[in-house]
């Protein structure tokens, strides 16, 4: 079975969160969707339907997101998988809570392979890379990891738009990435989500 062009399935405990999700990525992709609130009919889902992307958002019912994670990757590799405000490991596709939509929708767009060699896999000149941030760079880098946008940056540190977008081009050039998903990536992956509270100007 090929999986069905552009389908994704939204699965979460919270029903009525995933109906809202599944209606805000069908406006914003086109991409047909469906819902599923319990773990173990989930997985029938896949076999059933063999979406082209799984959006897990927080827990399941009766399977815990990381058993759930394994199994959908185990026998469908070529399905994409991006989990949502789940405490699990930092693995490709796994996203903090506070990611905000266009991290989910690039997440959703990538192929499993895009997002295990580009954003799951920790390139060793990482931490050297980090060291050439000024620390309001750094705190730039934080706080789009929480998911802010640009205009709640600008806000909260006082600056204009345009200069965050020249703070944000710097980190793309600096951390060699290409989108707001690489730096949340980068960000969860040295702790600095985890630390935000204690990032100084």
């Amino acid at each position: 079975m090929t999986p069905s062009a552009g389908t994704i399935l939204v699965a979460s405990a919270d029903r009525l969160f995933a109906e809202a999700a599944a209606h805000f990525i069908e406006r914003r992709t086109g991409r047909a969707t469906m819902t599923e609130g319990d773990g173990v009919r989930a997985l029938m889902a896949v076999v059933r339907l063999e979406p082209s992307a799984v959006l897990v958002l927080g827990g399941l019912t009766r399977l815990p997101t990381d058993a759930f994670a394994r199994r959908l990757r185990a026998r469908w590799p070529s399905i994409q998988l991006v989990v949502l405000g789940s405490t699990g490991p930092h693995e490709p596709g796994w996203l903090p809570e506070n990611a905000d939509s266009d991290a989910v929708l690039a997440a959703l767009a990538a192929s499993p392979t895009e997002t295990r060699s580009s954003l799951g896999v920790l390139r060793p000149d990482d931490v050297a890379l980090l060291q050439t941030l000024t620390k309001r760079e750094r705190r730039v880098l934080v706080l789009l990891g929480q998911g802010l946008d640009f205009r709640e940056i600008a806000g909260g540190l006082s600056i204009s738009e345009h200069t965050m977008r020249t703070h944000l081009q710097n980190l793309y050039r600096k951390l060699n990435v290409h989108s707001r998903l690489e730096i949340i990536r980068l960000a969860a992956q040295h702790g600095l989500l985890d630390t935000a509270g204690n990032e100084t100007e």
